[in-house]
């Protein structure tokens, strides 16, 4: 048998765990994520008066009702999670090898060529 410390000071409740694997799963989640978070499962019982620390202002921010109640936070990251996709395949196909060869047949082909810029219908007179 083991005992772990699950949270809270010494004089807190601890928890018996028999088996190994029961114990890493146990330390694991009570490290990462009771420990290390910054978006808390519940609310502080006695929070600050005011927050002095930047992370204690991240921790008590309502991103929740921000996302509910704004619509352009809303649509925003909805924008975000559906373009980042498409976005990495363009990244992908202009980064692979067959493309940066065909860019290097063009820039080979376009060296001794002059190129007039802005061209004509484009020009500021």
């Amino acid at each position: 048998m083991f005992i772990i410390k699950i949270r809270g000071d010494f004089n807190s409740t601890h928890r018996k765990v028999s088996t190994l694997a029961k114990r890493r799963s146990t330390i694991f989640s009570t490290l990462v994520f009771s420990r290390f978070s910054l978006l808390p499962r519940t609310m502080p019982a006695r929070p600050l008066p005011f927050p002095y620390t930047l992370v204690s202002r991240l921790r008590q921010f309502p991103y929740t009702m921000h996302i509910k109640q704004n619509a352009f936070v809303k649509y925003y990251l909805i924008g975000i999670g559906l373009s980042f996709p498409l976005f990495w395949q363009f990244h992908k196909l202009a980064n692979s090898p067959a493309n940066k060869k065909a860019w290097e047949a063009v820039l080979k082909r376009d060296a001794g060529k002059k190129v007039k810029w802005p061209p004509r219908c484009c020009a500021r007179s």
